[in-house]
């Protein structure tokens, strides 16, 4: 899961780099607001935690993806044939390959923290 602001200057997503499950665990880590600078257009702006939004990422399916292939890969160089052999680990790639696909399109931690937002306390005046 990636945590991205949008630029109030330029429109492009900057990356968080804090790792956080929820927007109150992110507001632990930075507070209730924070000033981030633009990658591309090197601007500070002032952020609320609830301006920070969640992604998913590939990693899961990717590593799926992968592993399905050396395993599909491997029981065919190893079994020599034997049609049972080559059954099975066709049956433990396909079900890795599914299962990645199936909790990386879950996304509940995604979904979670772009549900829950923080109220709004007034920032204080600095004078």
């Amino acid at each position: 899961m990636k945590l991205l602001i949008k630029c109030k200057s330029c429109n492009r997503y900057i990356e968080i780099k804090e790792k956080a499950l929820t927007r109150s665990e992110l507001e632990d880590k930075i507070g209730d607001y924070f000033t981030k600078s633009c990658d591309h257009c090197n601007q500070p702006n002032e952020y609320h935690v609830n301006d920070v939004e969640a992604v998913g990422t590939d990693e899961i399916k990717r590593v799926g993806r992968y592993a399905a292939i050396l395993i599909a890969a491997g029981c065919f160089y190893f079994a020599k044939g034997d049609r049972a052999i080559i059954f099975l680990g066709l049956f433990i790639a396909g079900a890795i390959f599914i299962g990645s696909r199936r909790l990386a399109d879950a996304q509940s931690n995604v979904d979670i923290f772009n549900s829950i937002y923080i109220k709004e306390r007034r920032q204080e005046s600095k004078t």
